[in-house]
C-alpha cells in the first residue's frame, strides 16, 4: 500500500534443498504462470495450482507467497506417493493497476517449484477506464482531463434550483449539512423564507478568477445550509477544533482559525474540497495545510448511500463526477491532489519470518537456495552476493516487477556453524541488506556422532553397526527404487541397473545420504 505495493518490496527467503537433482516427474506443478486477468476491485477471485508428487515418498509442502493482493489459506499440505493436490491462490485487487506476485511450493527442502502470479484490478465504471496503472502526477492529470471534459454548467441559479428542488430534497424537506436543521421547501425563495442558503465548500473568495463562473455553479461543492452556520463557516479552512470553541451547533464547531463540520458531513466536505483542488487547482492557495486532515476524513468517513446517489444525480445534471466519491482509494495513488509530486519508488525488506532456517544434510555439502523477489513496481538490480564461505551461483541479476532471482549457496562440510550472507544492490538505499543463515554447517553426518559408520563403493555397502540398518535407495531423479535392511558387515547392492543412486540411512542424528555408483 502500508499502501499496497506503492513501494517496491524485497522478499528474501531461504529454502534448503538436497544436492541431488530431481526431475520434473518427481514433483510438479501444472502451470508456470497463474494469470488472473482483469478482476474487479473490491472483489476476490481464486485459481488453483495443481501439484503432483509422482513416485516419491509422502512429502509435506510449505507454500510461500509474495505479492500484494495475492493470498492463500493453504500454507501447508501433505502429498502421498503418486498423489495430487490443489493449492488455491486468491487475488483481491484494491486498485485498477497491475499486480505481480510469486508462489513457491517447497517440498520438504527436496524440491522447490515456483509459479509467477499476474493480475489486473479493473473498475466497473467505464468513466475511469483511462486511469489504469496511473500514479501520482499522471493520475491527477488524467482525472482532471476526465472530469473537465464534457462538464456542463447550469449557472448559479440553475444549480441552486436543482439543489433545493431535487438533489438535496427528500420528500419536500431539506437538511442543513452543518447543523442537521430540517425545513420544508423546494425553491430558492423557499430557502430564503426558511433562513437557508447555499454553502460553497470552496469559498467564493478563494475562486480562480479564470473559472469563477463555472466554480460558483459546480454542484459537487454546493450544499444547503442554514444562514447562521454558513456565516460562521465564512471562508475558514477545515480542521479539527482544539481548545477554545467560538461557536458550535449540531456537532459543527468553529475555533482556532478552522471550521470543523459535524461527523455526518466530514467525509463529504473533504471529498468536495479535494474534488475542487483536482478540477480547478489550488485556487488562491486555499488548500494550504488542509490536505492531510481532508484525506483522514475521507478515509474515516466513507461515502454514504446518500452521497453516492447525489454524485450520480450531479453526473446527470452537469455531466461529470467526483472521483473521490466513486473511488476514494484514488487518493492512495496520489502524493498530492494537485499533482505536483511523484513518489519515489523504493524497495524494502519484509519481516524476518519470511526466512526459513533449517538444516538439510547432503552428500558432501550443504546447499541452500535464496530467492529474491521484487514485489514492487520498479526494477531492482543485484550487484553482488557476499558469502565468503560458500560457492555462490546467481541466476538473474535484474528483477522487474514480480520477477525472481535465485542464489545458490553451497557450503562444504567443516565450515563454522553460523554463516552470514549479504545481497547487495545497485540501488544504494537497499545496501547493505543482509540475511543471516544459522545452519549447522561443518558436521559430517556420515561419521561424527552417528550410531554407526558405513562406506559405499562399487555396489557394496560396508556397514559397521550393532544391528540392522533400515535404508532406502533413490534414483538420481528422486524416485524410490529400493527399501530394505543392511546387516553388519558387507552387503551387496547389485540387482539394479547401472547408474548413480542415493542411499538414505536414517539415524538418531539425522538422515545420512551416500552416493552409490553401480557399474
Amino acid at each position: 500500500m502500508k499502501i499496497y505495493s506503492l513501494f517496491s518490496t524485497l522478499l528474501l527467503f531461504v529454502l534448503p534443498v538436497l544436492v541431488r537433482p530431481l526431475s520434473a516427474e518427481a514433483q510438479t506443478v501444472d502451470v508456470h504462470v497463474l494469470d488472473f486477468g482483469p478482476v474487479a476491485t473490491g472483489t476476490t477471485d481464486s485459481l488453483p495450482i495443481a501439484v503432483h508428487l509422482g513416485g516419491h515418498k509422502a512429502l509435506k509442502i510449505n507454500v510461500w507467497l509474495a505479492g500484494e493482493g495475492f493470498g492463500t489459506s493453504q500454507r501447508h499440505k501433505t502429498l502421498t506417493r503418486g498423489g495430487d493436490t490443489t493449492v488455491w491462490i486468491r487475488f483481491a485487487p484494491r486498485h485498477n493497476v497491475s499486480y505481480r506476485g510469486l508462489v513457491v511450493c517447497a517440498f520438504e527442502g527436496v524440491y522447490n517449484a515456483h509459479v509467477a502470479l499476474k493480475g489486473e484490478g479493473s473498475l466497473d465504471n467505464p468513466y475511469y477506464k483511462t486511469t489504469f496503472d496511473l500514479w501520482d502526477a499522471a493520475l491527477v492529470s488524467e482525472l482532471r482531463k476526465v472530469i473537465k471534459g464534457g462538464q456542463k454548467s447550469l449557472g448559479y441559479n440553475g444549480a441552486r434550483d436543482k439543489m433545493y428542488g431535487s438533489l438535496d430534497n427528500v420528500a419536500g424537506k431539506v437538511s442543513c449539512v452543518y447543523t442537521g436543521r430540517v425545513a420544508a421547501f423546494t425553491t430558492r425563495s423557499g430557502a430564503n423564507d426558511n433562513n437557508f442558503n447555499c454553502e460553497h465548500t470552496w469559498p467564493q473568495s478563494k475562486f480562480c478568477s479564470g473559472e469563477s463562473d463555472v466554480m460558483v455553479a459546480d454542484l459537487h461543492h454546493l450544499f444547503p445550509t442554514d444562514v447562521t452556520s454558513n456565516s460562521r463557516r465564512a471562508n475558514y479552512p477545515f480542521g479539527m477544533v482544539e481548545g477554545s470553541v467560538q461557536w458550535q451547533e449540531g456537532g459543527s464547531k468553529l475555533g482556532g482559525g478552522v471550521f470543523e463540520p459535524r461527523n455526518e458531513h466530514k467525509g463529504a466536505a473533504a471529498r468536495a474540497v479535494l474534488y475542487m483542488a483536482l478540477r480547478y487547482g489550488n485556487c488562491e492557495g486555499f488548500l494550504g495545510n488542509q490536505e492531510s486532515v481532508l484525506r483522514e476524513w475521507s478515509s474515516q468517513y466513507a461515502p454514504s448511500a446518500l452521497e453516492t446517489t447525489r454524485n450520480e444525480g450531479i453526473y446527470k445534471l452537469q455531466n461529470n463526477r467526483n472521483p473521490f466519491v466513486d473511488e476514494p482509494l484514488f487518493l492512495e495513488r496520489m502524493v498530492d491532489v494537485e499533482g505536483k509530486k511523484n513518489r519515489e519508488w523504493r524497495a524494502r525488506p519484509l519481516s524476518p519470518d519470511t526466512v526459513l532456517l533449517a538444516v538439510k544434510q547432503t552428500i558432501d555439502s550443504f546447499v541452500y537456495w535464496v530467492y529474491v523477489v521484487n514485489d514492487g513496481r520498479e526494477a531492482l538490480h543485484i550487484a553482488q552476493v557476499d558469502a565468503p564461505a560458500a560457492a555462490v551461483g546467481l541466476y538473474g541479476k535484474t528483477l522487474e516487477m514480480g520477477q525472481m532471482a535465485r542464489i545458490r549457496l553451497a557450503y562444504a562440510k567443516g565450515q563454522p556453524p553460523k554463516q552470514r550472507v549479504r545481497v547487495l544492490f545497485q540501488e544504494t538505499y537497499l545496501s547493505p541488506l543482509s540475511i543471516r543463515l544459522e545452519v549447522a554447517v561443518g558436521q559430517d553426518p556420515s561419521l561424527a556422532g552417528a550410531e554407526a559408520a558405513m562406506r559405499v563403493a562399487n555396489g557394496m555397502a560396508y556397514y559397521m553397526g550393532p544391528g540392522l540398518a533400515q535404508v532406502q535407495l533413490y534414483a538420481i531423479n528422486g524416485t524410490l527404487v529400493g527399501n530394505w535392511a543392511l546387516h553388519p558387515g558387507v552387503n551387496s547392492l547389485h540387482g539394479f541397473g547401472p547408474g548413480v543412486y542415493i542411499l538414505a540411512w536414517p539415524t538418531a542424528q539425522g538422515v545420512i545420504r551416500q552416493k552409490l555408483v553401480l557399474p
